[in-house]
């Protein structure tokens, strides 16, 4: 199926909608969160991924809906470990608790937005690939050495002079 820039602009505004609701509507006055509170988001959270999974199967297939879920799964058990990590900074710079889940998902999600932006901007498809042009039909990701500043590194030659 054609991949619309409605189902985008839903999607992006169904995210914003839910961060708005978490953090105004059920987090509005700062309090600490109860373990049972906490299981219960927990819950919440993964029965919308998972919603989400089955659009994916629906409008776009049985493979992306494994790919999502696959991807869904590594993604939570990788997240684990940012709990001691996050326990570690509370800890050491004394972060109330009832400070605690604002300061997270502002940091998460604004770290996240920053990293997905900064490693996915100098990536966009081409027609051809570097070598020559390419026989397929469907465009090859590359990136020229320009966008990659920071990743040149000068060669050495058998006799250890740079070229």
């Amino acid at each position: 199926m054609e991949h619309s820039l409605l189902l985008w602009l839903v999607f992006n505004a169904f995210i914003v909608l839910m961060l708005v609701i978490d953090l105004v509507v059920f987090h509005g006055k700062e309090h600490e969160e109860s373990i049972r509170e906490a299981l219960i988001w927990t819950g919440v959270w993964i029965t919308l991924a998972l919603i989400f999974g089955v659009g994916v199967y629906y409008y776009m297939g049985t493979d992306t809906a494994i790919d999502y879920y696959a991807g869904y799964l590594i993604e939570k058990s990788l997240s684990v470990d940012n709990i001691f990590v996050f326990l570690l900074v509370f800890s050491y710079f004394q972060v109330p608790a009832e400070y605690q889940h604002k300061v997270l998902l502002l940091g998460a999600s604004s770290g996240r937005w920053c990293s997905a932006s900064c490693s996915s901007s100098p990536v966009w498809p081409s027609s051809s690939a570097s070598t020559g042009s390419s026989t397929s039909s469907e465009p090859s990701w590359s990136s020229p050495a320009s966008a990659w500043p920071w990743k040149r590194t000068r060669r050495c030659t058998p006799s250890g002079t740079p070229s």
